[in-house]
């Protein structure tokens, strides 16, 4: 058996872990939505939105199983419209009342 021509590899060092954590106070002081939600999206809202993916794939998988597929398209164009709606006006009014209560939101300049 012959050894590799470009030799034995080496793994390389992973980077320093500090560099991932830390963060300036003083951007963290500017910048409060970067400690609680970078993303600015009310995190119940993503909890909500992932379980009614789950329920309405399970109710058109069912409609399509035991009805056909008309009816589960059907259920398909009227639910997603309705619940991309809700959340919005949910998520929208979270953000209002988050930003007009003093403690949750933005903090002191």
């Amino acid at each position: 058996m012959h050894p590799h021509p470009s030799g034995p590899i080496e793994p390389r060092p992973l980077p320093s872990t500090s560099a991932l954590v830390d963060l300036d106070p003083e951007l963290v002081r500017e910048h409060p939505e970067l400690v609680g939600k970078p993303d600015g999206v009310p995190h119940d809202i993503v909890g909500i939105l992932a379980f009614m993916i789950v329920i309405i794939a399970m109710a058109i998988v069912g409609a399509y199983l035991l009805l056909g597929v008309l009816p589960a398209i059907i259920i398909a164009a009227l639910v997603t419209p309705f619940i991309v709606v809700h959340l919005s006006r949910r998520s929208s009014r979270e953000r209002t009342e988050e930003a007009h209560d003093p403690t949750t939101g933005p903090g002191p300049a």
